[in-house]
This record gives structure tokens, sequence and C-alpha cells, in this order.
């Protein structure tokens, strides 16, 4: 009996052991997964944040150059750059 019981024992440690470093594998993917979130969502929450703003500003500006093409003295410089080359 005394026999079994150190069996046991051996074998409980085992399992132990083993679901030690399964609970440190599970800790790692979850911050792991956490980062790649992370990592996706702010480039598109920026954008939901910053892109309508970028766009309604170079929208003014193509119309404003759609309007008087002769005299673009109100676009940005990057875009008269863009249009003459």
């Amino acid at each position: 009996m005394k026999k079994l019981l150190e069996k046991n024992l051996e074998l409980n440690q085992e399992i132990y052991n083993i679901s030690r470093r399964l609970n440190a594998y599970m800790i790692w993917a979850t911050v792991i997964g956490v980062i790649k979130l992370i990592v996706i969502a702010t480039p598109i929450i920026l954008g939901i944040i910053y892109l309508p703003d970028i766009i309604q500003t170079f929208m003014d500006q193509l119309q404003a150059f759609a309007d008087n093409p002769a005299n673009p003295t109100n676009l940005s410089p990057l875009i008269l750059e863009l249009l003459v080359n």
C-alpha cells in the first residue's frame, strides 16, 4: 500500500509540473493575443479619428484647385509639387 501511495505522489507531482508549464504557456498566449489586438486596433482607431480631417482638408484644396486652376495659391506645397510633376 505504501508503494502505491508513493507512486501516486510521484504521478501527482509530475501532473502538477506539467500543469504549471501549461499555465505559463496560457498566460503568455493571452499576453501576446492582447498585444496583437492592440497592434491591429490602434491604427484602425487612429484612422477613424484623424482620417476624416485629412480627407476633408485634401478635398477642400482639391475643390479650390478645381474652381480656379489658373491661380492655385491656396493649395499646399505638397499638392502643388504633385500637380507639377
